[in-house]
């Protein structure tokens, strides 16, 4: 397994946890089966990028709190992932569908 895929999968379990959702309700969300998003929580695959940034969102967390730890071993790739990170948030911020932000405040 992709040691990147396993972490970025605990921290998604960990923060999934912490709203107290099911895998299927996040799996909805983001539209995959639920199949698929517990193969993502236990880092058998990696979500996709915009997967990743709709999950950010949701959680209201930037995407570092996603890679949190995820380059423990090479932290030479940290460096891009702040950068992507700092890209990605303000695209959440500014582009952000109403629908997506609807469904947000319905589950605070």
């Amino acid at each position: 397994m992709n040691q990147i895929a396993v972490t970025v999968g605990n921290n998604l379990r960990r923060l999934r946890a912490e709203k107290q959702l099911s895998q299927k309700e996040i799996a909805d969300f983001i539209h995959i089966d639920n199949s698929v998003y517990s193969r993502i929580e236990s880092g058998e695959i990696m979500a996709s990028e915009d997967k990743l940034i709709r999950l950010a969102a949701f959680y209201k967390v930037d995407m570092n709190k996603i890679y949190e730890g995820a380059f423990a071993q090479n932290p030479n790739n940290y460096d891009s992932v702040i950068v992507h990170s700092q890209i990605m948030n303000n695209n959440i911020t500014n582009n952000c569908p109403t629908e997506f932000t609807d469904l947000i405040k319905d589950l605070q």
